[in-house]
């Protein structure tokens, strides 16, 4: 990986996960590991590759929800930086999958982090707010926090690009066979989590039967999820605007 192309990836998850920017109205979309795979995978050169490991990651996370100030894992620095040190170290899927939801983890300690230094600046706003000075108001809500926001992730991110590729990579290639076969393991059974998480907050009565036919269009007759996902939005359409089905579980 080149030094452009690791600094292109920390600018990447800056704008993508920060909270200030407009782009980042859209940090549960842009920010879900299957977008920021695609757009690794294009700086990286190898953007069907970063859609194929970006969305196996996705999967971990598909109920994952950011509420308040807590939160369980970071799936931007998963999307992120997970599919760059995957693509660089040549890791299969199941590896990356392990790689991502562990970066995940860890990078939640950094947001925890920046949160709470972030507190400091609130006295400096208070200040500013009681001399009715708006511009050092809009100073201390939006110019350090970005940039502490950037020394926590961006630089941190652009450095493991750079340094991080060639250990990951002998890592991955010195473990024992037992170990690539628990990481298979492993890889199988987190999107199975995901993909629980998501069912549990939209399942009921009137989504249940969708969701059967839906698997086993899959399973029995091997429908191709592109057909299925577009088959899934009119059928989606209909039932909501045509039918009228209650949005709210339960009802």
């Amino acid at each position: 990986m080149t030094v452009f192309q690791a600094i292109l990836i920390g600018l990447c998850h800056y704008v993508i996960n920060s909270k200030y920017y407009i782009l980042t109205q859209g940090q549960f979309v842009l920010g879900r590991p299957l977008v920021a795979g695609l757009v690794v995978g294009l700086i990286m050169g190898r953007p069907v590759e970063g859609v194929i490991i970006g969305a196996n990651i996705n999967l971990v996370y598909l109920g994952w929800t950011d509420v308040g100030g807590a939160r369980s894992a970071d799936p931007t620095v998963a999307g992120t930086l997970g599919t760059a040190l995957a693509l660089a170290s040549n890791a299969s899927v199941e590896e990356a999958v392990v790689l991502g939801t562990i970066l995940g983890v860890v990078a939640n300690f950094g947001y925890t982090l920046w949160m709470s230094v972030n507190s400091a600046f609130v006295p400096k706003m208070e200040a500013a707010a009681v001399k009715a000075d708006w511009k050092a108001m809009k100073f201390w809500y939006i110019v350090p926090p970005q940039i502490l926001f950037y020394l926590l992730y961006g630089l941190p991110i652009t450095l493991a690009c750079l340094y991080g590729a060639e250990p990951v990579a002998n890592i991955l290639g010195n473990l024992p066979a037992w170990v690539t076969r628990g990481f298979t393991a492993i890889a199988v059974t987190l999107p199975a989590v995901g993909i629980c998480l998501i069912l549990k907050s939209i399942m009921n009565r009137y989504t249940l039967p969708f969701f059967v036919i839906g698997y086993v269009l899959t399973i029995y007759y091997h429908v191709n999820m592109i057909v299925l996902a577009i088959f899934a939005v009119i059928v989606a359409v209909i039932a909501i605007f045509g039918v009228g089905i209650p949005a709210r579980k339960g009802e």
